[in-house]
């Protein structure tokens, strides 16, 4: 009896198609579970950072009031008057709001060194 010798497909067989759909699968969950450890550790590093800052700036509040409450002002109305330049645009009141933006920038300065 002859065997029957087939030429070699281009195609891959079935088998070979799920092993490689198999080899594909393993990569992507591994892939996402590195990606999901860095993004978790990434926001707890991130997470400590800010509560600590935070907690810096409730001391320096306490301690300081009043200056705590000038610079927020200042920053509000350096805002303030920032958006407002924007949305009017190139009106009057933009010659007024450089320089006082500029003189409150100054005074934040002298209070953070």
């Amino acid at each position: 009896m002859e065997t029957e010798q087939r030429s070699p497909s281009p195609f891959p067989t079935k088998e070979e198609t799920m092993e490689a759909g198999q080899r594909v699968q393993q990569q992507a969950s591994d892939m996402y579970d590195k990606t999901r450890r860095a993004v978790s550790e990434a926001y707890e590093k991130t997470s400590r950072e800010v509560s600590g800052r935070y907690d810096q700036l409730m001391v320096y509040s306490r301690e300081n009031p009043g200056k705590t409450t000038l610079i927020a002002l200042g920053t509000g109305l350096g805002v303030g008057l920032l958006l407002g330049s924007v949305t009017r645009q190139a009106r009057p009141t933009n010659r007024y709001a450089q320089p006082i933006v500029n003189a409150l920038s100054d005074v934040a300065r002298e209070y953070f060194r």
